[in-house]
This record gives structure tokens, C-alpha cells and sequence, in this order.
């Protein structure tokens, strides 16, 4: 009798996995195909955790990030990127004449045609926490590069220039593809004090870094 009931449990067991992995698929299918309907684009689960997010023009990168961590519940990832982009607002942060940081001003500028992405870095993170206020979900923090006009940064060269800085905002043009590897541990971001802006905090929960020899 115990053989018999070990060999059920062990039937319904197996059932229950199975049960289990075609709701999974199900859900993560009805997930992926409908980002906003569409609308804004779609994304796929590559691996537990990984995500292929593809943007439909007029997106805007920063925003659909955002949308994107609150939408998956999103504790922190790392993101790169390909694609192409036009509005693409950079900001450039202002340094002292003495090299030393400038209190966290920056300076904007606005490529308005279309460039390729040759590179595009993102961070998410958890939270901002500033003294005396309530917690934040901070956007994404991006640094992006673009593809230069059709003229050679040297004359009679073979290079063009490329133009990058901190990635305020873009506004899709053609496509946008990223891939998005996102972690189940909290990051916080705090304000410094030295370089006028947000900065992730290690201080409570991270490993100090010695310097060996």
C-alpha cells in the first residue's frame, strides 16, 4: 500500500510540474507579446531573467525603461543596446577650470537626425533615498554614443566622429534592440555632496574593496 501511494504522490508530482511549466509559458507569452499592446513595442524572456526589449519608433528610450522596471517589478539590471535614434537629447556634466566637479551642472545638446546607436550602457536601480523625503524609483541611467555625420573626423581619413554623453532622452527612429539582464538584489542610489548628482551607495550592504599587495 505505501509502494502504491510513494508511486501516485510521485505521479502527481510530476503532473504538477507539467501543470505548472504550460501556465508559466502561457502567462509569459500573453507578457511578452503585449508590452502596452504593442504600442510601444514588445519584449521576450531569453533566459530567467534576461529580456530582448524591442522599442517601435516614436518610443522614447528613457521612458519606455522606466515603464519597463515598473511593469516587471525590476529591483536592478545592466542594459545595452542597438538601434537608432533622432531627438536624442545628451547632457554633458560640467567640470571647474581645476578638473575638480562642478557641483552637478550640466550642459545639453540635441542631435535631431537620425544616428545609429554604436553604443548604449544602461543601470537600473532600486531606489533614491534623500534625507527627509520618501523613497524613489530613480530612471535609468544611460550613456549612449552615436554614429557621425558622413565625413571623416581627420581629412583624407577613413573615421567619422562620433558624438556621446549622458542619455537624457531619445526618441526612437528606426528601431530600438536591448537586452536586459535584471538582478533580484537592491541597489540604492543617495545624493553626493562632492559631485552635485545621484550615486549608487555600497556603504551598508557592500563588500569593501582592499587593496591587496
Amino acid at each position: 500500500m505505501t509502494s502504491t501511494n510513494q508511486k501516485l504522490n510521485f505521479k502527481l508530482k510530476i503532473l504538477m510540474i507539467i501543470f505548472s511549466t504550460i501556465i508559466y509559458s502561457l502567462s509569459s507569452f500573453a507578457i511578452d507579446k503585449n508590452f502596452l499592446n504593442g504600442q510601444m513595442g514588445y519584449y521576450k524572456t531569453l533566459k530567467p531573467g534576461v529580456y530582448l526589449l524591442v522599442l517601435n519608433p516614436p518610443s522614447k528610450l528613457i521612458e519606455s525603461l522606466s515603464l519597463f522596471q515598473k511593469t516587471l517589478q525590476i529591483k536592478s539590471a545592466s542594459i545595452t543596446g542597438v538601434g537608432v535614434t533622432r531627438n536624442t537629447t545628451l547632457g554633458f556634466y560640467k567640470f571647474n577650470e581645476d578638473g575638480t566637479p562642478g557641483g552637478g551642472a550640466h550642459t545639453d545638446d540635441v542631435v535631431k537626425d537620425p544616428r545609429e546607436i554604436v553604443s548604449l550602457n544602461c543601470n537600473l536601480t532600486t531606489q533614491y533615498i534623500e534625507k527627509d523625503k520618501s523613497p524613489i524609483t530613480p530612471p535609468p541611467h544611460c550613456h549612449i554614443a552615436l554614429a557621425g555625420v558622413a565625413e571623416p573626423a581627420i581629412p583624407n581619413g577613413n573615421g567619422w566622429s562620433v558624438v556621446g554623453g549622458h542619455l537624457i532622452e531619445a526618441e526612437v527612429a528606426v528601431t530600438a534592440e536591448l537586452i536586459i539582464t535584471t538582478y533580484q538584489v537592491e541597489v540604492t542610489k543617495v545624493p553626493s555632496l562632492k559631485f552635485g548628482g545621484k550615486v549608487i551607495d555600497l556603504q551598508n550592504d557592500g563588500i569593501p574593496l582592499i587593496r591587496g599587495y
